[in-house]
């Protein structure tokens, strides 16, 4: 069934180039709710996606911003603040291949 339609941007001439991935392991008093933090973090601009994971990790946080600048303030200011988040492990996208079905 589609959910939605929708564009497929190029990042670059947007001001949203800078793609990072966000592993975060959480605290053992949030781990049996994992949705309340994912639904926290859903609500900022420079999230695109956040799905909860079995393994190592709990979070994976697929994040958009202008520069690596922009990406510190966001863990800085959103990240680090967040209550229940224990560990994290940034990975950045050099460049992006494919997305959304489309081959770049």
């Amino acid at each position: 069934a589609i959910k939605t339609y929708k564009a497929v941007f190029d990042y670059g001439k947007i001001g949203e180039g800078f793609c990072a991935f966000l592993l975060i392991a959480l605290s053992s008093d949030e781990y049996s709710d994992p949705e309340r933090i994912a639904k926290s973090l859903a609500r900022h601009s420079e999230v695109e996606s956040v799905d909860i994971l079995a393994g190592d990790w709990e979070l994976i946080v697929k994040t958009r911003a202008r520069d690596q600048d922009e990406y510190y303030q966001f863990l800085k200011n959103v990240i680090s603040k967040e209550k229940g988040i224990e560990n994290t492990n940034s990975i950045i996208s050099l460049k992006q291949v494919k997305t959304e079905f489309l081959q770049l």
